[in-house]
């Protein structure tokens, strides 16, 4: 019996196997490497999302509560039938006097007319319609009207109109 022996040189195959060993090391650690930073940035990507959706919320809210302010402020201004004069009016008082408080009515309130003035005017002017006494006073006719019914004077409401009655007539339709 014999004894044989094959040497064979494994060095290549043995270096071939280190080195595709190791290029599977390193291609799994690059393989890490990247999966961690896509992780990150995906991480990174959410909260910008969601950084995003929240700002986006408390812009809408916000402008939500500007158009709901401009809104209500209008729609309370309708409800009051302010007109912009009589807010020039409250400002101008309120900067004079310091509050808006309103006037007092009623039988104990300050006139606008002085009814001594008013007779004296439409003494000196007894052609003067209640259209042209409201001007001249800045007042209504009505008021006009008013102040003309405390100190006992007629008045004619139109220049067009004499002052003249006309005779009632009544005649029974047959």
């Amino acid at each position: 019996m014999g004894f044989a022996k094959v040497v064979r040189d494994n060095t290549l195959q043995r270096e071939a196997n280190e080195k595709l060993a190791q290029l599977n090391r390193t291609l799994e650690e690059r393989v890490n490497q990247r999966t961690r930073e896509l992780m990150r940035n995906q991480e990174r990507l959410r909260a910008m999302a969601s950084d995003l959706i929240l700002t986006e919320q408390r812009e809408r809210r916000r402008l939500a509560s500007d158009l709901h302010d401009y809104l209500v402020q209008i729609l309370v201004v309708c409800q009051l039938k302010i007109n912009q004069g009589q807010v020039y009016r409250w400002l101008r008082q309120y900067q004079t006097q310091g509050s808006v408080a309103p006037r007092p009515r009623g039988k104990y309130a300050p006139r606008k007319l002085d009814d001594g003035v008013v007779a004296q005017y439409i003494a000196e002017h007894p052609d003067a319609t209640l259209a042209e006494l409201g001007e001249v006073f800045a007042v209504s006719g009505v008021a006009i009207w008013k102040a003309c019914q405390r100190v006992q004077i007629t008045r004619k409401t139109n220049a067009s109109v004499p002052r003249t009655r006309r005779a009632r007539s009544r005649t029974i339709p047959r």
